[in-house]
């Protein structure tokens, strides 16, 4: 198999787009399109830095991306970089040919080079036998906490069928270690 691997450019943009759009539009539980928007939303203009954003190619044609979203924590009063790999999609027709745990590896290496301390995932089923295979670890299960905003447009939502749209979250939701450890200590 002919593949090339290397880090995403603006001119991918549209090819990335296409193909993320294409493999998790069945799945997907809002009705948001992966756009302009969220390409620079999601990839350039995150708060706490540009994604890791890699691609492969096979004889021109992109096959598969994996994104790694930059995350900082605040821990013991220190700021922590971290990448949370995220959003690997795969053209159906190079599916089963190892590119997930590829892309994972490269990804991986990468972050190293750039002196990121912490990797870590939230993995749908789909990609957790992935994870197990690379090595990761299953950790203790956090607990969520999440307070509707609109309820009524949530209980409308929900009693149609309908799909959600994402809201913007603030400030106020920056996950921080030191909460995370205390919770994890419960």
């Amino acid at each position: 198999m002919d593949l090339v691997m290397r880090k995403a450019e603006k001119a991918d943009q549209t090819a990335v787009l296409a193909l993320l759009n294409e493999v998790f539009s069945e799945g997907q539980r809002t009705a948001s399109k992966r756009d302009a928007a969220y390409w620079d939303w999601k990839f350039c203009n995150s708060p706490f830095g540009p994604s890791l954003l890699l691609v492969a190619e096979s004889q021109g044609r992109l096959v598969a991306v994996n994104n790694w979203w930059s995350w900082s924590f605040s821990l013991r009063g220190k700021v922590l970089r971290a990448y949370q790999p995220c959003d690997t999609a795969v053209a159906k027709d190079f599916r089963g040919k190892g590119l997930f745990k590829t892309l994972r590896l490269e990804g991986l290496r990468m972050a190293r080079e750039e002196g990121i301390g912490l990797s870590y995932n939230c993995p749908n089923q789909n990609s957790i036998p992935g994870y197990l295979s690379l090595g990761w670890h299953r950790q203790a299960s956090l607990p969520w906490m999440v307070r509707v905003l609109r309820p009524w447009a949530a209980i409308r939502s929900f009693k149609s069928g309908g799909k959600t749209r994402s809201l913007p979250l603030g400030d106020a939701y920056l996950l921080q270690v030191d909460v995370l450890e205390e919770a994890g200590q419960q």
